[in-house]
């Protein structure tokens, strides 16, 4: 038995960050029902070619209250519509307090990234987007404190470009990492990019 009541934390139409085991991105996803220790999830169109099995296994995760919530699951059924939902039935909850200074939209952009030292470019794709920072995920070799030049292309074909330092590094399956970069140096004019950026998020939710 799950020691947090499921209902305490997610309710009917909540959005929620979604990842499947050995796929390396954060994708948003709708709440439709939730009861007991299962969950319905409709999921978007880029999980349908992922080909979702009974038994694969799902992380969810959302903030409440200033904590942020993993919870861990497996596909218990497939149901296809027009959108695929997912039942999942939940088998762990982890917790821990979020200490981030800035509030994150999980949102999957290209990215180029150029340490400050060379002139070539590395192509990632970013997890997540705050005013603070990003997260990506990319083959790159960097190292934590390596200063770098950061250029996101965004869905309306504009480009933010900062100055960011690596603060962490994770790795992940198939040679990915994952990398925290904190902002170190924006303009004004790529500030509001980057606020656009983060209200197309909002209203997306």
């Amino acid at each position: 038995m799950l020691k947090i009541n499921l209902n305490e934390i997610l309710s009917n139409d909540q959005t929620v960050s979604t990842k499947v085991l050995n796929h390396p991105n954060w994708i948003n996803n709708r709440i439709i029902k939730v009861e007991n220790e299962i969950i319905q999830i409709e999921f978007k169109n880029e999980y349908l070619k992922l080909l979702l099995t009974v038994g694969d296994t799902i992380n969810i995760k959302l903030e409440h209250n200033k904590i942020e919530f993993i919870i861990r699951g497996f596909v218990e059924n497939v149901i296809f519509s027009t959108l695929p939902i997912v039942i999942v039935r939940v088998s762990d909850i982890i917790t821990h307090h979020n200490i981030r200074n800035f509030i994150r939209s999980n949102i999957n952009l290209l990215c180029k990234i150029v340490p400050t030292t060379e002139e070539f470019k590395i192509q990632g794709i970013t997890t997540d987007i705050s005013e603070g920072g990003i997260s990506m995920i990319s083959y790159a070799d960097f190292n934590v404190k390596d200063s770098v030049i950061v250029e996101i292309i965004t869905s309306q074909n504009d480009i933010l470009k900062f100055k960011g330092n690596i603060k962490r590094l994770e790795a992940k399956v198939n040679s990915h990492i994952q990398y925290g970069i904190e902002i170190v140096e924006i303009d004004n004019e790529n500030k509001t990019i980057l606020n656009k950026i983060l209200a197309n998020a909002e209203n997306n939710m």
